[in-house]
Order: structure tokens, then sequence, then C-alpha cells
């Protein structure tokens, strides 16, 4: 079965649950279940994600209890497939920030790779965080 990623969830700000200036969406991915490859994730054809005039602040990346990735390589790039930001290797869930917001418009894309002893069927949540 190739690689997929889920429909967006939104999750809501950080103010004690309220909606605050900064806003996420999660996305669950699956990687392809012969090779562990991970499709790219482009939200250019997603309405409102993210909303207009945006910029990108954070990346949560959660594995999955049961089938994590090795390892996984987050970069950010533009719509038009140019790296905008690229944060470290991450072999363990964590938060990966850029060095100052990153702006995005109309949509951007993000590549996921697991660079190692490849994982066929990982799975795992990034929630990209949006103000």
């Amino acid at each position: 079965m190739a690689g997929s990623w889920g429909d967006p969830v939104f999750v809501r700000g950080y103010k004690n649950g309220a909606l605050g200036p900064v806003i996420g969406y999660r996305f669950e991915f699956t990687a392809d279940a012969s090779d562990g490859t991970i499709p790219d994730l482009n939200t250019a054809s997603l309405v409102g994600i993210p909303p207009l005039g945006s910029f990108i602040f954070g990346i949560d990346f959660k594995k999955d209890a049961v089938t994590p990735p090795n390892n996984l390589t987050l970069i950010q790039k533009t719509i038009n497939g140019n790296t905008q930001w690229s944060p470290a290797k991450l072999t363990d869930s964590g938060f990966r920030k850029p060095d100052a917001p990153e702006p995005v418009a109309g949509g951007f894309i993000i590549s996921a790779a697991q660079d190692d002893a490849k994982t066929n069927s990982a799975k795992g949540q990034v929630t990209i965080l949006i103000g």
C-alpha cells in the first residue's frame, strides 16, 4: 500500500484551550508498506490551510507507539517546491522551530523522509503551528 497523509485536524490555539493567535493543523502519515517512503504533503489544494497572511512557527512531531518511523527528516517547502526551512533529523518525538517565523502564501509542502533503515508502514503525527 502506498504511503499517505490523513485529512487535517484543526488544533485550537494554546491559550487554555481557547483559540489563540497560534493555531495548528495535525496530519497523520503512514509510510509505504513495501519501501517505507512517505509522500510529500501539499497543502495548496486544502482550502484555508494556511490562513491568508500566515507564518509557520514550528512543527511538532509525535511517533506512533506501535509502528514508529526509524527517524524522520522534515523539510518545509514553498508551493513551488523550493526548500524554505529544514529542521534537524528527528530520532524521537519532538518540536522544532525555525530561527524566525517562515511566511507561507497559497499553501506549503512538507516533505518527510526516513533516512536510514526505513520502517515499512511507519506512522506518526505532524502538527504544523501557524499564526
